[in-house]
């Protein structure tokens, strides 16, 4: 399996969490339903960021700021969560020990969304981000089954325990007791066994350390005007988006000389490929800039190279192809004997995420045949920067993976 980040990752400590975390996530949800060993299956991840838009003014360009503000390229995933989840602290809707649970009283996983999507911010520890890996497995299962047995009803039927609740460290202790022993069978259905307790995850390295970090951030973002805190975010995914867009297209280079990105990105598959077992599928998982980057390879740079199963989430390749920006864009299509982009063979299966509050992902099925488009409902307004963060994102690609298409 290979991921492709999409904007604005740079390397450094904080990025090296994330990886770490979402490869955590991917083999404990998205492993299984492709492969028979997933725990012994290589994940890569290549860092093309550091090659990409380099600002020379510190985004000084950027208006609304002062330049010593500016910090580095973009804001961070979890800032982007706790600035978008926390508008109800600063307007007084709710305290900062309560935000988790008056999220929960909207939709438990939306709750748990911020609470496991905050974690690489949180928690620097691995063994601990590899325990909470692991117990996000058992928090999803919970609530798929709780959806299973009551789908029409909101989290109040759902979940009755969390009317007794007075605050988000008692919310996290008790959301743990509930879906202790839940877990997923192969095919993805959801199950309560017996198992043993997990009294680690309560520790001060596990998900209460995360409570106590998002309250931290509450009582600051509190304090703070609104503009200062969504404009910032706001700007920068727009900055990163269009940086790396435009120093991607202009440096890409050509076959013969490709640019650094498409080096770096094309000798990731390499890897996987040389590294997979006999049977196993190549799944590449593209975010963002990341598909447009997976798609010109393996269309124009890279055709020798063939990937099983493509996942593309919250990515700009449909609409790029109906710019024509890619090397293999053809001008002619559509016409009335062509009204899509042909499949590429170079891909055997192509899935497309998006969610409809995601302002950079586009559709892929309208634009090319055999593509399948799949929507996510998070509802959230951290949508682009928080899919490969989140437990749910996994377990609900896994399911569609594991269907025909």
């Amino acid at each position: 399996m290979v991921f492709v980040h999409g904007v604005g990752n740079r390397g450094g400590t904080l990025y090296q969490r994330r990886s770490t975390y979402q490869e955590l996530l991917a083999r404990v949800f998205l492993l299984p339903a492709v492969s028979d060993d997933p725990a012994s299956t290589p994940v890569f991840a290549p860092l093309w960021g550091d090659a990409a838009a380099h600002a020379r003014w510190r985004h000084a360009s950027v208006p609304g700021r002062d330049v010593e503000s500016l910090g580095g390229a973009v804001s961070d995933l979890d800032q982007d969560v706790v600035d978008a989840a926390l508008e109800a602290v600063r307007w007084g809707r709710c305290e900062p020990d309560t935000l988790l649970l008056e999220l929960a009283a909207q939709g438990l996983e939306d709750a748990v969304a911020v609470l496991f999507a905050a974690l690489p911010g949180a928690v620097g520890d691995i063994g601990a981000l590899t325990r909470a890996a692991h117990v996000a497995v058992q928090v999803l299962a919970y609530l798929r089954t709780q959806e299973g047995l009551h789908p029409e009803a909101d989290s109040a039927v759902r979940h009755p325990w969390l009317a007794s609740l007075r605050n988000d460290r008692e919310l996290v202790t008790r959301l743990l007791q509930e879906s202790e022993g839940y877990a997923f069978l192969p095919d993805g259905t959801p199950s309560r066994k017996r198992a043993p307790r997990r009294p680690e995850v309560l520790g001060p390295e596990g998900l209460l350390a995360t409570v106590g970090w998002l309250r931290r951030k509450a009582v600051s973002a509190a304090q703070r005007p609104l503009r200062s805190r969504l404009f910032p975010a706001l700007s920068d995914t727009v900055t990163a988006c269009l940086g790396d867009i435009l120093v991607y297209l202009k440096e890409r280079g050509s076959v013969a000389e490709p640019g650094p990105i498409v080096r770096i990105v094309g000798a990731t598959l390499d890897a996987a490929a040389e590294h997979r077992g006999d049977g196993d599928p190549l799944v590449v998982v593209a975010h963002s800039m990341g598909g447009n980057i997976v798609y010109d390879l393996l269309t124009h740079f890279r055709p020798d190279l063939a990937v099983d199963i493509l996942v593309t989430v919250g990515s700009q390749v449909g609409y790029f192809e109906e710019l024509k920006l890619f090397h293999a864009s053809d001008d002619r299509i559509p016409n009335a004997d062509e009204p899509k982009v042909a499949l590429p063979t170079t891909i055997g299966r192509w899935v497309n995420v998006v969610d409809l509050n995601d302002p950079l992902a586009f559709r892929a099925a309208p634009v090319f045949a055999g593509v399948e488009d799949y929507r996510i409902p998070t509802g959230a307004l951290w949508a682009h920067s928080g899919y490969l963060n989140e437990p749910g994102f996994y377990e609900r690609v896994a399911g569609r993976l594991r269907s025909p298409r």
